[in-house]
């Protein structure tokens, strides 16, 4: 499947479920073969920008985008997309506010956001500047944030992804600013809910389960891949722009809490995907 008949699929169902996998090897195995392969990916994605780059993002880079998850398919992990038809019939541009587990979603999430309108996704300054990789980070609709001054990255965010939104381009945003296996609502920060607001668009909370390629403890540009965990996204109700600032950071909390909780009961892991709710006080 290419980006295209991706794109068809989602705009049509809403859905997207691996039909054909590769053999499951044990993370061993999966993981040298998996990092021999995204540089394969991080190579073919800066050789098709370098032949054209005006045109990359228009046409090679959904495609670019769609190899990440095609890689985890081939080691044998289970990929599904779900709840994309609560979008199909809205309004756009719209904020997407994810949360963020590993360095899968950073690609995997736009071939499904990239169906409904153009992307602006808010990304770390360095990734600009690694090698290979970086030349396509330079070539697409980014915001980039140098991760040093708090005060600087929000204006950044607000100002850039509001003049994005204005020119018809939806914004990816993860607000919890980094990677973690174990999702805690309380660094879910409200960054999504004021730039809907300020842009007066709506926000669409996406919960994401990527811990099959999960992050290493040393270097969180690393990773094992473990192909018996399966991979989600899963798009909520839109929230619209008009809610109190607090009831529309609680529901995106809260669909993305509910979806990590059930997925965690599907398939359990040692590191849990939610933090557990603080234990009461009472008697």
């Amino acid at each position: 499947m290419n980006a295209s008949e991706f794109k068809a699929q989602i705009l049509r169902t809403g859905r997207y479920e691996t039909l054909r996998r590769g053999p499951r090897l044990p993370w061993w195995l999966a993981s040298p073969i998996g990092h021999l392969r995204m540089v394969g990916i991080y190579l073919w994605g800066n050789f098709a920008c370098r032949r054209d780059r005006a045109a990359f993002e228009e046409g090679p880079f959904a495609d670019f985008a769609l190899k990440p998850l095609q890689m985890m398919e081939s080691l044998g992990a289970s990929v599904h997309y779900d709840g994309f038809e609560r979008v199909r019939n809205g309004n756009f541009p719209v904020v997407w506010a994810a949360n963020h587990m590993s360095p899968l979603e950073t690609c995997a999430i736009l071939p499904a956001v990239l169906a409904f309108s153009p992307t602006t996704i808010i990304l770390k300054e360095s990734l600009a500047h690694y090698p290979v990789f970086g030349l396509v980070v330079r070539n697409i609709h980014t915001i980039r944030l140098h991760r040093k001054n708090a005060m600087e990255d929000l204006r950044a965010t607000l100002e850039q992804g509001e003049q994005a939104l204005r020119e018809g381009r939806s914004v990816v945003v993860f607000p919890e600013g980094r990677r973690s296996l174990t999702f805690d609502p309380a660094m879910f920060n409200s960054i999504g809910v004021k730039l809907a607001q300020r842009a007066k668009v709506p926000l669409v909370p996406v919960a994401l389960r990527t811990d099959a390629m999960q992050i290493g403890r040393l270097n969180k540009d690393l990773f094992t891949v473990h192909a018996e965990r399966p991979v989600h996204f899963e798009c909520g109700e839109p929230i619209p722009p008009d809610l109190p600032q607090r009831e529309a950071l609680d529901r995106a909390r809260a669909f993305i809490s509910e979806r990590l909780a059930t997925w965690q009961a599907e398939c359990p892991t040692r590191t849990p995907l939610l933090l557990p709710p603080p234990a009461s006080n009472a008697p």
